[in-house]
């Protein structure tokens, strides 16, 4: 804000009259030149401020309503990006009102950005503004704004273009060639899935927004970045990339800086001074927001109209000329890293009217404003000051300010200068006793108001003319009175002895404070509310406490300016330009951690009240807040903190983003690359979801750990395996429990993760045999925490193609089987022990020859016919029991196999001996995927037997070996 005065002090005096063609400045006892500021124009920084984005919908729409963003102040630029997932293109009709259309792009098939900007109003700064796109079809779309300090108003855009690019994961945005220096470099991308997870920040830029409607392909997601650029040249594309593989369109555009350094000199002072003492100037460097400058280093020259004065430098360390006394010149160049430069103006005799300037000659003139009133010279008056004032004096003290609204404090009135019976500069001792005195009061910023000071404890009038006398007792030329002012603003307290006959006085003197600050005692907060419903505060002090509102939503709350003792200050706020209230937000729990600014002001006041309804804080937790002045110094008085709020909260996230990684199941048998029907298959790589905590607008909440991490099994809903097609269902009995799957594990900094396992495994579900198919199994998850705050759900794995399989996805339908065998019993009998797989109705089954990984099945005799009995045969194995469990005692070289090789297992059964003739029933212990309905009587899949019969066809003598060949 402006300086309004740094004098605190003015001598009004009886006599002559010396008007300001500059600032109101106090040319009088202590001189006093503050210049703020930059010598020359120079650009404006550009900085972001802030972005939101709507809750946005993965339903088709037929327009798009976007909130303007906060904290957010007049002369901010916005920026507004809306994207269009529709065949009907272009899609986006005009922008809302007050919108200038940046470009336009589509890329002639399924998707339409717009860019558009406005330079914010008072009324878009105050509360949440509106504002429309209207769609010519239905279709889904999604949008945000976001807002920049430090833009050219009246050209904000200096260069920009767009490229539309084919489907990809990488979204590019073209490169553009500003042609001035220190713009700001901003890419936007809308992108034709709605499902992707937050973009990748390109190199050197950060990030605005990211948003999405859901909704897959169908859907839209939007993503804006950020960044400063020094040179003017060829900006190079920005690339960012995402989880979707999608047709998207690219933007840059640059926003070039608003002009900025000092514009203007403002001078401030009493309008009274006396001869015999040097007086204040205060000389203030502004921009054309009547901001003070702070970086000024150029050269000023002080002058009076009249020729007459002699100048002198009391503080600053800048290069301080005035060659020739008396002449009413000086110059004084600025070290440009000082606030402020201090001049005392010795003025002891000439023409009482006298035009004070400040100006800068070059590179270019800057002058004064030329906004004081007059000045009035003589030989005595009084001087004011707010502690008490010695003799002999070198200068007149500043009053003190700011003064506390509602406070009583002490002014010091000295009866001082010089009489026609004593000429000696001092205090006039012999004005003593009871005088008449009229006090009244000056309202400088604002300049109306309707609360007047007190003087004794009695009201004073609001102005000279209506001014009434009361009694005042000097001692030896001095009185001290208390006043008091119960309202906010800058002011100057006033008094006058109008009555002749004073000795050595024959006219009566006056004198006055000069202007100095009256700040407010306190800022009451009350009403706070969530802006969208009204649901107010209910002040949670736990984790699980009632939750507020989600971080970075606006929130209503009104601020009350006080002053001591409680009544409120009408005139806060009604200053030029108007002061405000933003809060600070005090960490309640987490007690350490992110604690962001809260976004928004309390906007206009009126009668001392303002009700915000655009505040918002963009973490999570409990909060009390904390209402200084928005600017950080009220009328650069300085600061004014308000009492602290009680607990506000709780907030929580906005939303979640996630991020999938790339899940793998194992194939059952690798060498093989197949799976059978019914066989568990495990991950290899457990599918991960990494939660990020989001506010609105995708900053992340990164306060959502420990106890306020609310991420729970018990609040996920949905975990849900779905095979593509649903027939062959699938077996999920192996899975673990959903009160413990996934793991959720607290990473820190608003990320969490989900892991899921297999368990003991899923498998397809066995039912009629089907034909050899890829499995295509989708894992999705709805990601909801305890307090219903959820991701754009569902969350899934392998939508479309499904998670992957390493080395294979291949699924096949099969069985074990065993043939019945017979041969001679004084000969080893080959028994037919193989793997088979469905091919089809037509072919059947067949030898899985690519089957090494199945184990050999345990088997067991029974049965025993004729002359065979326990005991007379076994399985030609290592040994016994072996791997068969009924393996012969000795190891064979031709043994059974403990995994099939090209699906068989080798099975051979020990010659049983001479006379040893008969049949025994061999049945194999098949696992579950490799049963089978051998009987259809009883409707059930079993393992697998087969008779072997030993004897019964001898042959010819000469005749070795018999068997069957099927």
């Amino acid at each position: 804000m402006p300086i309004r005065s740094t004098t605190g002090l003015e001598t009004l005096l009886n006599g002559a009259r010396l008007t300001w063609r500059g600032f109101s400045s106090l040319i009088g006892l202590l001189g006093v030149v503050a210049l703020l500021g930059a010598g020359t124009a120079a650009q404006a920084q550009v900085a972001f401020v802030s972005s939101l984005v709507p809750s946005l919908s993965s339903s088709a729409s037929s327009s798009l309503t976007l909130t303007v963003p906060s904290p957010l102040a007049t002369g901010n630029v916005m920026v507004a990006f809306v994207s269009v997932n529709s065949s009907n293109l272009p899609d986006i009709s005009s922008p809302p009102a007050g919108w200038t259309t940046v470009l336009t792009r589509n890329d002639g098939s399924s998707i339409d950005v717009g860019v558009y900007y406005r330079v914010a109003t008072s009324a878009d700064a105050a509360g949440t503004t509106n504002y429309t796109w209207n769609l010519s079809s239905s279709a889904r779309v999604a949008g945000g704004i976001s807002a920049f300090s430090g833009v050219s108003t009246l050209s904000p855009v200096v260069a920009s273009g767009s490229s539309a690019n084919s489907s990809s994961s990488s979204y590019t945005a073209p490169s553009i060639t500003p042609g001035v220096t220190n713009t700001m470099l901003v890419s936007l991308y809308g992108i034709d899935n709605g499902n992707g997870s937050s973009l990748s920040t390109p190199s050197g830029m950060s990030k605005a927004l990211d948003a999405s409607a859901g909704a897959g392909p169908n859907g839209v997601e939007v993503a804006v970045f950020y960044g400063a650029l020094s040179a003017s040249t060829a900006t190079g594309t920005r690339v960012a990339t995402g989880s979707s593989n999608a047709t998207n369109i690219g933007v840059s555009l640059a926003l070039q800086p608003a002009p900025s350094g000092a514009t203007h000199f403002h001078i401030t002072g009493s309008n009274y001074g006396l001869y015999c003492l040097s007086q204040a100037v205060t000389v203030t460097v502004l921009d054309a927001a009547n901001n003070p400058v702070t970086s000024y280093s150029g050269t000023i020259t002080l002058s009076t109209t009249t020729g007459l004065g002699t100048w002198s430098l009391t503080s600053g360390s800048g290069t301080f000329q005035d060659p020739v006394p008396n002449d009413g010149l000086a110059t004084y160049t600025f070290p440009g890293n000082q606030a402020s430069a201090t001049f005392a103006l010795s003025y002891s005799s000439g023409p009482a009217v006298v035009t004070v300037d400040a100006k800068q000659s070059s590179p270019t003139v800057i002058t004064d404003d030329g906004t004081q009133g007059a000045i009035s010279f003589s030989p005595s008056g009084f001087t004011v000051t707010s502690s008490p004032f010695s003799n002999p004096a070198s200068g007149v003290p500043a009053f003190a300010s700011p003064q506390v609204a509602g406070n009583n404090f002490s002014v010091y009135l000295t009866a001082f200068g010089q009489t026609p019976t004593d000429p000696t500069c001092g205090i006039i001792t012999s004005y003593a006793g009871a005088r008449n005195l009229n006090f009244w009061s000056t309202y400088v910023n604002p300049a109306t108001g309707t609360i007047v000071p007190t003087v004794n404890g009695a009201a004073i009038a609001n102005s000279e003319a209506s001014s009434a006398t009361r009694s005042v007792t000097f001692a030896g030329g001095q009185a001290t009175v208390t006043a008091n002012y119960k309202d906010a603003g800058s002011l100057s307290l006033s008094m006058k002895d109008a009555t002749t006959g004073n000795p050595g006085l024959p006219n009566g003197i006056r004198g006055s404070t000069g202007t100095f600050v009256s700040v407010p005692a306190n800022f009451v907060v009350t009403n706070i509310k969530r802006t969208s419903n009204g649901l107010a505060n209910p002040g949670a002090s736990t984790a699980s406490g009632p939750v507020f509102i989600t971080a970075g939503q606006p929130f209503t709350a009104t601020v009350t300016a006080v002053a001591n003792g409680g009544t409120t200050t009408p005139n806060f706020g009604m200053e030029s330009p108007p002061e405000s209230v933003q809060f600070a937000a005090a960490l309640v729990l987490p007690s350490t951690g992110n604690d962001p600014a809260v976004g928004g002001t309390a906007g206009a006041f009126s009668n001392g009240v303002a009700t915000g309804t655009a505040f918002s804080w963009a973490e999570v937790g409990i909060v009390t807040l904390v209402p200084p002045i928005a600017d950080g110094s009220y009328l650069n008085a300085g600061d004014v903190i308000g009492n602290a709020t009680g607990n506000v909260g709780r907030f929580v996230p906005n939303g979640f983003a996630v991020a999938l990684n790339t899940p793998v199941f194992g194939t059952a048998c690798g060498t093989g690359n197949f799976t059978y029907v019914g066989q568990p298959f495990t991950y290899t790589v457990a599918p991960v979801i990494t939660v990020t905590a989001q506010a609105l607008g995708g900053t992340t909440t990164q306060n959502y750990t420990g106890s306020l991490m609310r991420l729970s099994n018990s609040s996920l809903t949905g975990r849900t395996y779905t095979p593509t097609p649903s027939s062959p269902g699938l077996t999920l009995s192996g899975l673990p429990a959903t009160s413990a799957d996934p793991t959720i594990a607290d990473q820190g900094s608003g990320v969490a993760t989900l892991t899921f396992s297999s368990g003991s495994g899923l498998s397809f579900t066995r039912g009629s045999a089907v034909a050899p198919f890829t499995a295509n199994i989708a894992l999705a998850q709805n990601v909801i925490d305890l307090d219903g705050v959820s991701a754009a759900n569902p969350v899934t794995f392998g939508s479309g193609s499904g998670i992957a399989f390493s080395p294979s996805a291949m699924q096949l339908y099969g069985r074990l089987v065993m043939r019945d065998s017979l041969g001679s019993e004084l000969l080893d009998l080959p028994t037919s022990l193989t793997t088979q797989y469905y091919l089809n109705a037509t072919q059947g089954f067949t030898t899985n020859s690519g089957d090494s990984c199945s184990a050999a099945p345990t088997l067991a005799f029974s049965a025993y016919q004729v002359n065979l009995s326990a005991g007379m045969t076994c399985v030609r194995d290592t040994g016994n029991p072996g791997v068969s469990a009924i393996g012969c005692t000795s190891a064979a070289a031709l043994r059974y196999l403990a995994l099939a090789f090209g699906g068989d297992f080798n099975l051979i059964l020990a010659a049983p001996g001479s006379g040893h003739n008969g049949a025994v029933t061999v049945t194999a212990t098949a696992p579950s995927w490799l049963q089978y309905l051998w009987s259809v009587s009883s409707g059930v899949n079993s393992s697998p037997s087969a008779t072997a019969t030993f004897g019964l066809f001898p042959g010819p003598a000469k005749r070795i070996h018999q068997r069957e060949v099927y």
